[in-house]
């Protein structure tokens, strides 16, 4: 390996963690299309737990990881990406996807089922505020989003989750989107990378050209765009 290679960003290894639908369905085709650009770049995908991203940098296991908004340590900085608002994915039958847009009263009296505790921490927050006949309780909470979408496309529950996952639940279980509003809730996406430890060249380029790219807006609404030229 040249030390150009290394110092232009053009070769090196690049260790990166993300949550099942990032990991899955949006980092590869941006890892694909970018070593197209630096062959000699070796980008390497961990799928963790949204729980597990922050320490997986800080304890240097990977050099960058993305996903939903982390409380951070003085290791571990946080980058926001982009915001993808939460909605409501259910079978194209369901009774409520005659509706355009929903409102959270609409959901109180439907089951609806969560994945993992990240969120379902999220959906009790969303409506905190409420008195508790009126706040929106899942009927159950997996641990995996395919899961959870699963179980929606069969009709079984509803579930809620960012749009973004929409790459998997519009092209892989035909589900249906709807806006949940007054007031729309957002997930915020973020990059993380160390503090204290310094990361190879060719992680840095990664890390820029994957901000570029799922700051798009075809990713926000979780569908695929082609990637910019990698820069030097």
């Amino acid at each position: 390996m040249h030390a150009a290679d290394v110092r232009d960003r053009a070769a090196g290894l690049v260790r990166i963690a993300a949550p099942m639908v990032i990991a899955s369905a949006i980092l590869p085709p941006l890892v694909r299309r970018y070593t197209q650009h630096r062959p000699k770049v070796v980008v390497r995908i961990r799928d963790a737990a949204v729980e597990r991203l922050v320490d997986l940098v800080a304890q240097g296991d990977v050099d960058l990881a993305i996903g939903p908004d982390r409380p951070t340590s003085e290791d571990v900085a946080r980058t926001s990406v982009f915001e993808s608002p939460w909605v409501r994915w259910c079978a194209p039958d369901h009774p409520l996807a005659k509706k355009r847009q929903l409102r959270w009263s609409d959901l109180r009296h439907q089951p609806l089922v969560t994945a993992g505790r990240d969120h379902e921490r999220s959906v009790a927050q969303m409506r905190l505020n409420l008195p508790e006949d009126e706040r929106i309780v899942p009927i159950d909470v997996v641990d995996n989003i395919s899961t959870a979408l699963g179980i929606a496309a069969e009709g079984l529950a509803a579930t809620l989750s960012p749009a973004y996952v929409g790459i998997w639940a519009e092209q892989r279980w035909g589900l249906v989107k709807r806006r949940v509003i007054d007031p729309e809730v957002m997930r915020e996406v973020c990059l993380y990378r160390p503090v204290r430890r310094v990361i190879s060249p060719a992680a840095e380029g990664f890390a820029e050209a994957l901000t570029d790219w799922v700051r798009s807006d075809a990713i926000k609404k979780g569908r695929r765009v082609p990637l910019r030229p990698a820069r030097n």
